[in-house]
């Protein structure tokens, strides 16, 4: 039968938005990025630091490793800044996309509490296949 009609929506403006991405990369507005998952300053205050750093380095000289890429807006994000400057920077995502694993005593918090997000499979909701479609679609591979 095929794809349900809101999905179906979805995939056609997320193949939409894609190539908008891909004519307007320099300058792509804030409101697309958003609906790629590319992550900015501007809606992620914890990418502002990294974005400085990406924003005031003349050249990588090697490689950037991402350690735990999870949907991997951060990895799109430093792809995004780095294309934006002309640097071709290699980047890399390692993630197990399986998620954390059972709790020890050490993730415990000072009172003895677990954050909500550490159990087991937190963050465990994405895949590689989901991610490299996301960065194909994109041309960020």
């Amino acid at each position: 039968m095929g794809l349900p009609l809101p999905r179906l929506v979805n995939a056609a403006i997320d193949g939409c938005s894609a190539v908008a991405y891909r004519g307007l990369m320099r300058h792509a507005p804030d409101l697309l990025l958003k609906r790629l998952g590319v992550a900015t300053p501007r809606r992620r205050p914890e990418f502002y630091t990294l974005s400085r750093i990406l924003e005031s380095m003349d050249a990588i000289p090697g490689a950037i490793l991402e350690c735990g890429t999870y949907h991997g807006a951060t990895l799109m994000g430093m792809a995004h800044l780095l294309r934006g400057r002309g640097i071709s920077a290699r980047l890399y995502g390692l993630d197990s996309f399986a998620g954390f694993p059972d709790p020890s005593p050490e993730d415990a918090l000072d009172d003895g509490s677990m954050h909500p997000w550490v159990h087991r499979g937190s963050l465990g909701e994405t895949s590689l296949e989901r991610l490299q479609a996301r960065l194909a679609r994109l041309r960020l591979t």
